[in-house]
């Protein structure tokens, strides 16, 4: 089969080379991914502007032996950021976007001096690309050394207004050189048109299903529009939800490389590298990782599992819907002697990461947590004993509702009856499941979210929180 992805039409004045007439064009190619003595293979392919020949076109093979060296290795992942306090903000859910690049040459093996990292560029429908400190020193890189970058990223404005059918792909560029260099002309788009990932669209692609197919025996038309609107809502909900773990960013990398050839010349050579974060919390990498074999283990009879439902997103990205955090105080200074109880406020921050609505229930109280079964906090061995308590006197739970993309705030106050360090990751957050089917009697359902049993089995318990730790100290002295 031919790849499409590799076929080029040359540009040729009219269309035609006359006879006798030469064409020179600049070729970028993509290098192998190892390093050697390597074979480019081409095949041109011409044909005659006359009519009714018996050759219609013909085909000429080329190849080119060319000797590469190996150039720089790339690894990456992306985290939330904290979710800010600022209501302006509330728009833009912002990334940590962490990048090691790797000089994959040794010195003593290797006619190449160093890498010099030029920029970074981003290509993303979603996020921009912004540079998390200030660079000043040259980014260089000596055979055998790494280099770690973080970068923050920014959620594009249309995806916080609800705009999420918007699929057009933007270039971000962090300059670490004195000139910008355009992502968007050739050759850097070129590949990067022709290197995307199956996450990422490219230009002018757009809808929710790619093709939808037709049954044997239709039905009738009324039968057929519901079936359809029923798969389209599916695969909708699905979607909106799978945002919550969707990073779908291209990190372009443009380096130049300062080589000495046989002779003692040095020269200078440009290139790129690229690396794909499509999903949140998960590291890739652009170096082939060896596989350790698969040990031979006993062979067990078992009963064939039932098919995972396509339309139905994956149990980790249920757990990841919201991101909260929580927003007080570090340090707090009270008299104890003048009043037993301290009672601080504590705002709690929640975000909606996917693209429908969700209803949330905060529990503050896990003694009394009907939402689930309790289980060991572990944190707690590392507190003093004279800190492993405190209560919370808001409501031990709470339900609102957060539209898509959206923050909202809850307030919650805390009382200690002691100074001492305490941990305030004792809150948690389930939502309602947005998959399922709702109950009967909704009414009673929204009303009252347990069952007799105190449990909800459509409920969706979401990650915990961090340790968050508050100071509360003894203040010398009372006011009058």
């Amino acid at each position: 089969m031919c790849n499409v992805s590799h076929v080029v039409e040359l540009p040729l004045e009219g269309g035609v080379l006359g006879p006798g007439c030469r064409l020179s064009l600049p070729m970028w190619v993509r290098g192998p991914e190892t390093s050697g003595v390597q074979e480019i293979k081409m095949l041109f392919m011409y044909r005659s502007e006359q009519e009714n020949v018996k050759m219609r076109h013909r085909t000429l093979h080329h190849t080119i032996v060319i000797n590469t060296a190996s150039s720089v290795s790339l690894s990456g992942s992306a985290h939330r950021g904290q979710c800010s306090a600022n209501s302006q903000d509330s728009g833009d859910l912002q990334l940590s976007v962490q990048l090691a690049i790797e000089n994959m040459n040794q010195l003593h093996d290797s006619n190449i001096a160093e890498f010099s990292i030029r920029q970074v560029s981003c290509v993303s429908s979603r996020w921009s690309l912004f540079p998390a400190e200030d660079i000043t020193e040259d980014m260089k890189i000596l055979g055998g050394e790494s280099l770690r970058v973080n970068f923050r990223a920014r959620q594009h404005n249309h995806y916080s207004q609800g705009e999420v059918s918007n699929k057009l792909l933007a270039f971000s560029n962090c300059c670490f050189g004195k000139n910008i260099v355009d992502s968007t002309s050739t050759p850097c788009v070129d590949f990067c048109f022709r290197t995307l990932p199956d996450a990422l669209p490219n230009q002018g692609t757009s809808g929710l299903l790619s093709s939808t197919s037709t049954p044997t025996i239709s039905p009738s038309p009324s039968s057929h529009e519901l079936s359809l609107l029923a798969i389209q809502e599916k695969a909708r909900l699905k979607e909106d939800l799978e945002c919550s773990q969707a990073a779908e960013m291209l990190l372009v990398v443009l380096w130049k490389a300062f080589v000495v050839d046989d002779d003692g010349e040095s020269h200078a050579l440009v290139g790129q590298n690229h690396i794909s974060i499509i999903v949140l919390d998960q590291e890739e990498t652009t170096h082939p990782l060896h596989k350790k074999p698969n040990e031979v283990k006993q062979l067990k009879f078992s009963k064939d599992p039932k098919p995972a439902d396509k339309d139905i997103p994956t149990a980790e990205v249920l757990m990841q819907l919201l991101h909260y955090s929580l927003q007080f105080q570090p340090i707090i200074e009270h008299d104890f002697n003048q009043y037993v109880l301290c009672r601080v406020p504590i705002q709690l921050q929640i975000y909606n990461c996917c693209q429908c609505e969700l209803e949330v229930f905060i529990e503050t109280n896990p003694a009394d947590n009907r939402l689930s079964q309790p289980t060991a906090d572990y944190s707690a061995i590392f507190l003093p004993p004279d800190s492993s308590t405190f209560t919370w006197c808001s409501l031990s739970s709470e339900v609102i509702n957060i539209p898509p993309s959206k923050r909202a705030t809850a307030t919650l106050h805390a009382c200690f009856g002691g100074p001492g360090v305490y941990n305030l990751n004792s809150i948690q957050l389930y939502v309602k499941n947005p998959v399922s089917s709702p109950p009967k009697d909704s009414a009673d359902a929204k009303s009252n979210p347990f069952d007799i049993s105190g449990q909800r089995p459509n409920l969706l318990k979401q990650n915990s929180l961090p340790t968050s730790m508050i100071t509360v100290v003894e203040r010398n002295g009372s006011k009058t």
